[in-house]
């Protein structure tokens, strides 16, 4: 087997248009609905693998293929292409090890952000210029070297994050204090592990939680029973305003796209708490980010929270959210860490000393 995970869309290109038999996808979901919405027309679609049984034998929409297990891939040979199309590419690239796969591997998600532009030496101008910018906002030499590495990393579509990895994630004992008196938002809960999280950083001395989440299939999989009164669980989506929002869900995560497959009831922080007292402000949102922290000015300015935002979800994120925070207080002091060994989970830490 050969990975191309650090590949490039013009090297993905040129190497699927010289191979007669098309490519194979391996992920059946969302992910794989998105790169057939967007880009399907390009390519000839050999197969379509997916590790759910349920979907085996089911058309995959746009192409009528029929959805296959991994069995299907025993005839290919090394010039077989595979383009992996689920969020869970590092564990498809080692299952794929395991079953002795010959060909070439990419990953639809770490061509995406190519897809975007961000290799063009004009774009990449822009970063450079941006995140010099950006680093005179730092309050420690460790967000420096990390935006540094970020720029490095991204330039070169290296996808190795291992040497910047940081540990516990949000609530990071050296930078967010521990207050007895907490009022902590959360945007993109999930299943309520970072609202887990949160108590145990307070050792359960809090105020009040208002714990956030758009994807009501998420939101069914939350545990209420296992939060006291102080907890208080909302199915919206963060936004800039109250209103309804199209997304594509990412199974654990999710995308706003005008292709949505999914809709959801978004609000903005500012309503929805109407000026209440708010001392910690996490939000990872799948790019979300921006807009909801604009529908939270009233509430920034007002109360200076400590902040915890994800700003790897798109590639501007990185410096636009530090900039839009500033503006709405100086006095922040911001650190940055990364917290996986990929491109993913960068986050901002702002906090006012």
């Amino acid at each position: 087997m050969k990975l191309f995970l650090d590949a490039t869309w013009e090297d993905f290109v040129t190497d699927v248009e010289s191979n007669a038999d098309g490519i194979t996808l391996f992920g059946a979901s969302s992910c794989g609905s998105v790169f057939l919405e967007q880009v399907n027309r390009k390519f000839q679609i050999k197969h379509i693998i997916d590790n759910d049984k349920n979907k085996w034998g089911k058309a995959k929409q746009f192409q009528n293929i029929l959805v296959e297990g991994i069995e299907a891939l025993k005839e290919d040979g090394e010039d077989s292409i595979l383009l992996i199309t689920s969020i869970w590419y590092m564990e498809i690239v080692e299952q794929l090890k395991q079953f002795g796969y010959p060909g070439k591997v990419y990953s639809f998600l770490n061509l995406r952000k190519v897809l975007a532009g961000f290799s063009e030496p004009e774009r990449i101008m822009q970063f450079e210029h941006n995140l010099e910018q950006l680093k005179a906002l730092l309050a420690d030499e460790e967000s420096k070297r990390i935006v540094d590495a970020i720029l490095e990393k991204r330039k070169k579509n290296h996808l190795d994050y291992s040497d910047i990895h940081a540990g516990r994630q949000y609530f990071i004992s050296d930078i967010i204090p521990v207050r007895n008196d907490a009022v902590y938002v959360d945007g993109g809960v999930y299943n309520g592990n970072t609202v887990r999280d949160f108590i145990e950083f307070q050792n359960n001395q809090f105020d009040k939680v208002y714990a956030f989440e758009m994807d009501k299939d998420n939101y069914e999989m939350i545990d209420f029973s296992a939060f006291d009164e102080r907890v208080e669980f909302l199915n919206y989506g963060l936004w800039n305003e109250k209103g309804e929002i199209s997304y594509i869900a990412f199974g654990t995560a999710s995308s706003m796209s005008e292709m949505g497959n999914k809709t959801a009831k978004v609000i903005s922080l500012d309503e929805v708490l109407e000026g209440r007292r708010v001392t910690l402000l996490k939000m990872d949102i799948e790019g979300a980010e921006m807009e909801a922290l604009k529908g939270a000015e009233q509430i920034i300015k007002k109360w200076h929270p400590d902040c915890a935002i994800s700003i790897y979800h798109k590639p501007e994120d990185i410096w636009e959210i530090p900039f839009l925070l500033h503006s709405m207080e100086e006095e922040y002091s911001f650190y940055i860490r990364h917290h996986s060994n990929t491109i993913h989970e960068t986050v901002l830490y702002a906090v006012v000393k």
